[in-house]
């Protein structure tokens, strides 16, 4: 993003300065840029660069929104869980006895 950022600086500066300069007698904007008497600046690549930041922070709003949606989706699930606490699987493996592990072994 920050590069697309960089890339659209240099043009929008220029024509700005296009637009500001006050020994310029007519500055004519159209929609590939910004005419003047003195200089032409193409904006077409700047519209190029928006048009796909747009496309990114939109495709980043969508999989923020799924995100979201499932963990909401995932909480709500949890919550409504119907599981009896007393056979419920032990998850921790059972270890041998402290007795059983010495022995054989000297």
């Amino acid at each position: 993003m920050g590069l697309a950022g960089m890339m659209a600086v240099g043009p929008v500066n220029a024509g700005f300065r296009a637009l500001r300069d006050k020994e310029s007698m007519v500055a004519i904007i159209t929609d590939d840029g910004i005419t003047s008497d003195k200089v032409q600046v193409d904006l077409s690549q700047v519209q190029a660069i928006v048009r796909n930041y747009e496309f990114v922070c939109l495709l980043a709003m969508c999989i923020g929104g799924l995100v979201f949606l499932a963990s909401i989706g995932r909480i709500y699930l949890k919550r409504n869980a119907k599981t009896p606490t007393s056979t419920a699987p032990d998850r921790l493996p059972k270890r041998p006895a402290a007795s059983a592990r010495g022995k054989g072994r000297r």
